[in-house]
């Protein structure tokens, strides 16, 4: 829930890619499983983590 933290410093340190793992797209599932909000924000990092960079 916090890549949207690191993302910009990790790409500059290098990283080329990553592996995310999303248990639901529900987001009452999501808090069932996770007991606590935040999907939205996950799914905003998941989007972000997907955009093209350009260096």
């Amino acid at each position: 829930m916090r890549l949207h933290l690191f993302l910009d410093e990790l790409m500059a340190a290098g990283l080329k890619s990553l592996n995310i793992g999303l248990d639901t797209f529900d987001a009452e599932r999501f808090r069932t499983l996770s007991r606590r909000d935040g999907h939205e924000r996950v799914l905003a990092n998941i989007e972000q983590a997907m955009r093209p960079r350009i260096a």
